[in-house]
């Protein structure tokens, strides 16, 4: 056997098993053992041993909002270590709990972010440092809801988020051109769209900063047709609008091209719809809607050309 600075083999040299003594010296290194007889002696087997604990494992609680609150973090406990040494960001302050698993933390009105940090002692060292980056704003949302494809120059799109924990109130941004007709500030808005697309965000807010924002990606695929639309453009009209019942939908411009009509929610999900073989210089197509939930939806018309929609609420 043979053992690192700092340690001594006290007793079983020259058998299977062996008593180490680690003196206060010790910091690291390998312990190692060959197999002789009088013909060979094998290559070394060696272990790595330390004299300090291991590094905490992953520290549990929160990482967000956390701006102005008193928060909990905890390890599991660490074998031969026999205390916890914790550190926290400027701005909090350990409450309680200091040298052991679970600390009580306070966060302060300037708390701008950074690590919590854990490490496990004994009598010869301190681990590596574990830690967990706390940010004071709110957390990312986690998804943004909405038509990925809204027609070029519409009017009353949709977005919204799901609530965000902490947040009390939200940052949204919308493609050059485009307006938030309502709700900027809340986890729901009405988009105008211009004719550029590109990125819809949205961040939440607390008293301590704007957190981190979601990307949603828009691309127009189409433009919004209408009753007002020039003699060569395609024209869509829903009516009675609203309907309760039954829509009629009466589109013009669309000759000799097959197609299909689609109902669907704001959000772009089809609800209903029927392939039509060939669209009339002018085409009439009445929908059954009873079974629809009251609410505003779309009518699209897809052709080889294009997709071309209008909008209609249900009473």
């Amino acid at each position: 056997w043979t053992v690192p600075a700092g340690a001594i083999v006290a007793s079983g040299q020259g058998t299977a098993s062996a008593s180490i003594d680690f003196g206060p010296g010790f910091t690291s290194g390998q312990v190692c053992v060959t197999a002789s007889n009088i013909c060979f002696t094998t290559p070394q087997r060696c272990k790595d041993v330390t004299s300090i604990p291991d590094t905490p494992g992953n520290i549990q609680g929160a990482s967000y909002n956390v701006c102005n609150s008193q928060q909990v973090y905890s390890i599991n406990s660490i074998a031969n270590a026999t205390s916890y040494n914790w550190t926290v960001p400027t701005g909090a302050t350990v409450a309680s709990g200091q040298g052991t698993t679970s600390v009580t933390v306070d966060f302060g009105p300037s708390y701008a972010g950074g690590d919590v940090e854990v490490q496990s002692v004994n009598s010869c060292g301190s681990s590596i440092a574990r830690a967990r980056i706390v940010y004071p704003f709110p957390a990312r949302p986690e998804e943004i809801f909405g038509d990925p494809s809204p027609c070029a120059n519409s009017s009353g799109n949709v977005y919204s988020i799901n609530p965000v924990s902490g947040a009390t109130s939200y940052v949204w941004t919308v493609p050059a051109g485009s307006v938030i007709t309502s709700g900027g500030n809340t986890n729901s808005i009405t988009v105008d769209f211009g004719s550029t697309a590109g990125n819809i965000t949205a961040s939440a807010v607390n008293s301590c900063g704007t957190g981190f924002a979601k990307f949603f990606a828009v691309s127009f695929s189409c433009r919004n047709a209408s009753a007002d639309s020039d003699a060569n453009d395609v024209m869509i009209e829903a009516y009675p609008n609203p309907a309760t019942d039954f829509i009629s939908v009466s589109t013009n411009g669309l000759n000799q091209e097959s197609g299909s009509i689609l109902i669907t929610d704001i959000a772009g999900r089809i609800i209903q719809g029927a392939p039509v073989t060939q669209f009339e210089s002018e085409t009439k197509v009445e929908i059954d809607i009873r079974t629809l939930p009251a609410g505003m939806y779309l009518i699209k018309i897809e052709t080889g050309s294009g997709i071309y929609q209008t909008r209609f609420v249900k009473e």
